[in-house]
């Protein structure tokens, strides 16, 4: 790292800290370019840097450093940017365009094979709506929602091939296990998934609506569901019907199941809340 974090042992104060930064040059590598700083290496939660980095520093960060928060940052980094940067260019009347950069990032992310799986679904994901909201002034959240739903259907596209493979690498074999590599594993696939219906076509949902037949977890069952729930398909409905009889006996997965057909990603969602109040498996008394 270019720059030093203060000692890891040093004592917690209450407050306002004041870090002193012990900066060195470096010089270039003859023909090869500057050095791209990687900060905040060995933390174990990000912090907050305003850095000018370009398109192409964040996906050599994203793609390569070593600090696995570090490389997580520069993902969402570029998502921000990129989501951010179109929902603006949105209320000009622009066209949608996806950008290359994060084009680049994704598909370095997809080809990994030797990272933590659960890092790479962490940094594939999409910042949520809130965080891309709290950046933007005034608030659009429909043009956001928009933006990044199109994002998502892009590069599903643009990488479908590349989404397909992973899906299928990940998928787990034998019986159901809470270790953290089988989760990883999970979360890395039902990431995948989450993209790949995000195009809306019948293969995604015939895929989408596989997984929540075969779930032997909760975590598959949800995801496929919210997989779904965007969608305009007839699986969607299906997948709800089962659902609700499939889970009479598990309210946790019931409920979940509840929640995001509550909150569709499309229009009339107050009518969708609505209607699950009288659903027959609806019960009041589970938060």
């Amino acid at each position: 790292a270019v720059g030093r974090p203060p000692a890891r042992h040093a004592a917690a104060h209450a407050g306002v800290r004041r870090l002193r930064w012990e900066w060195r040059s470096l010089p270039g590598r003859g023909g090869r370019g500057s050095p791209v700083s990687s900060l905040l290496r060995g933390y174990s939660a990000p912090v907050k840097v305003d850095l000018p980095y370009n398109g192409g520093e964040l996906v050599l960060l994203a793609a390569h450093d070593s600090d696995p928060v570090c490389r997580w940052d520069a993902a969402q980094t570029l998502f921000l940017r990129a989501i951010l940067g179109e929902a603006e260019r949105g209320r000009s009347g622009a066209v949608f365009a996806l950008s290359p950069a994060l084009v680049n990032v994704v598909r370095a992310l997809l080809a990994d094979r030797a990272s933590d799986a659960a890092l790479l679904a962490l940094a594939l994901r999409p910042p949520r709506l809130s965080l891309l909201a709290d950046q933007q002034t005034p608030i659009d959240i429909e043009a956001l929602h928009r933006v990044r739903r199109a994002t998502m259907a892009a590069l599903a596209g643009e990488l479908a091939v590349e989404f397909e493979r992973a899906y299928a690498g990940h998928r787990t074999t034998g019986a159901y296990s809470a270790e953290p590599a089988q989760v990883a594993q999970r979360s890395m696939k039902n990431v995948c998934l989450a993209y790949l219906a995000a195009r809306d076509d019948a293969a995604s949902h015939t895929l989408a609506l596989a997984q929540f037949d075969g779930a032997d977890n909760m975590s598959d069952s949800i995801a496929a569901l919210a997989a779904l729930k965007a969608t305009s398909a007839k699986a969607r409905h299906v997948a709800i019907a089962r659902c609700g009889s499939r889970c009479r006996d598990k309210p946790m997965v019931r409920d979940q199941g509840l929640a995001l057909t509550a909150t569709p990603s499309r229009a009339r969602r107050l009518d969708a809340g609505r209607s699950m109040l009288s659903h027959p498996t609806y019960v009041a008394q589970y938060p």
